[in-house]
């Protein structure tokens, strides 16, 4: 076993440990005490395992495996591992990405660019089970014929050292942009994030400003007046002020902005013109 795996398997242990001591994560404090085949480390195992097949083949061949360690002879079914998993909160799974994440980059060489951990952030629509609960909860894609379940999953990504830093699976009508401004108000390990067009904003381009981050962002060459007008320009890098209006003075003051905003607050944006090798312009946006 290689330092890597040796690492992550003790963290995973002293997390699961601790996170049964504690019971914080247990929608019950009774949930898990009793002596049954799905126990608190069996079914987080299961999970962790990352199981792609049905779940009747992904059971019995984890439950083989877990047999083999604990040298016993179980078998549960379906039915009572769903009992057991709905015990567990699910914020379980996404704290303890977080942990990991934190433990990583306290004790690892980790690579960077210029200094900076470079977080790559983008979404996408999820087909999910399609069930009647589901739909609710996540909404639904439609066309003439059918309803699919669907939702809008958001991964942030370090593409220098392969860590998850964020990942959120929520409700199709919450956009992305809105979901990264959640994630503004959370500590963050990455120090420069990277977007996509979708995410070009005055309100999100604040935020990092405010919490003094940095970030790239694609934006379309129609984008505002201003992009217009650098784009009309011809220069291939520019340096301007962006005031904020009402809009999104009023949004920014709702996400907590402790700060004197009006319509006067400006924030500097640096513009860049890219030339594709196919001719297409590409503009970014940056606060570096």
């Amino acid at each position: 076993m290689n330092s890597t795996n040796l690492w992550l398997f003790t963290e995973l242990q002293n997390y699961m440990e601790k996170a049964f001591e504690s019971k914080d994560y247990f929608n019950k404090s009774t949930d898990f005490t009793r002596n049954c085949i799905f126990t608190f480390p069996v079914v987080f195992s299961l999970i962790l395992d990352l199981p792609r097949k049905s779940l009747s083949v992904e059971l019995f061949n984890g439950q083989e495996k877990i047999n083999a360690i604990l040298d016993r002879e179980k078998q549960g079914g379906k039915s009572a591992f769903c009992k057991a998993r709905k015990k567990l909160k699910a914020s379980f799974f996404k704290d303890l990405t977080l942990h990991l994440a934190e433990d990583y980059y306290s004790k690892s060489e980790v690579k960077t660019w210029k200094g900076f951990i470079l977080e790559a952030i983008d979404g996408s629509r999820l087909n999910i089970l399609d069930t009647k609960l589901l739909r609710e909860t996540f909404g639904f894609a439609e066309n003439q014929h059918s309803e699919v379940a669907q939702g809008r999953m958001m991964i942030g990504y370090d593409v220098l050292n392969g860590m998850i830093l964020h990942c959120d699976l929520g409700h199709l009508s919450i956009g992305e942009g809105t979901v990264v401004k959640g994630w503004m108000g959370e500590p963050s390990i990455a120090r420069l994030k990277i977007y996509d067009r979708n995410f070009a904003g005055l309100s999100l381009q604040y935020l990092h400003d405010y919490q003094n981050i940095s970030y790239v962002t694609r934006c379309k060459i129609a984008h505002n007046n201003k992009v217009k007008e650098f784009v009309r320009s011809g220069e291939k890098e520019a340096i301007q002020e962006w005031k904020l209006n009402n809009k999104v003075i009023k949004e920014l003051e709702a996400l907590g902005v402790e700060a004197d905003l009006s319509k006067q607050t400006s924030i500097k944006v640096r513009l860049i013109r890219i030339v594709l090798d196919n001719g297409e312009v590409e503009i970014l946006l940056t606060n570096l």
